[in-house]
């Protein structure tokens, strides 16, 4: 099977950032994916075909919570998602 991933009808995939620790008072450790979740930070990591939208591979984007679909691959968190769910791009 093919390491590439190609996404089609129109979803961009994005490489979900991994959550961050946070430390509290008592020195528990809350990682940041336990707290209610406001926006996701991503990196573009694959663009469908044909694609003439401002995004390039590698782009820091914001999304929507709760958006797209998530997968695992190669240890990886992917989320295919549609161009209007990204809120922003930028870093």
């Amino acid at each position: 099977m093919s390491e590439k991933i190609r996404p089609v009808g129109g979803k961009i995939l994005l490489a979900i950032a991994e959550p961050a620790e946070e430390t509290v008072d008592g020195g528990i450790v809350v990682k940041r994916g336990q707290k209610r979740e406001t926006v996701r930070e991503a990196a573009v990591y694959a663009l469908p075909s044909g694609y003439s939208g401002e995004l390039e591979v590698g782009d820091t984007v914001y999304v929507k919570p709760w958006s797209g679909t998530e997968i695992i691959r190669c240890g990886r968190r992917l989320l295919f998602a549609k161009e209007s769910e990204i809120m922003a791009a930028g870093g």
